[in-house]
């Protein structure tokens, strides 16, 4: 299993995670989640783990919503 720097900002009201390789040394992959911003992000295992964002229309950074997403795919 690969530990990898995850990075997130937010730009225009999307979510813009980078993902770093092994080393840190070069971007491996960067995600734009148009109209989502997630207030935490960790690693799981292989997965990338989403939580927090948008309830209600609104910005809500205690939501319980968790999403999980595969970098490779």
């Amino acid at each position: 299993m690969r530990e990898r720097l995850a990075t997130r900002k937010v730009v225009f009201g999307d979510t813009v995670v980078s993902i770093f390789n092994a080393e840190c040394s070069d971007l491996e992959t960067e995600l734009k989640l148009t109209h989502r911003i997630c207030w935490r992000i960790g690693s799981f295992q292989n997965k990338i783990v989403f939580i927090g964002g948008f309830v209600e229309g609104g910005d809500n950074p205690w939501s319980s919503r968790v999403d999980l997403m595969d970098p490779s795919t």
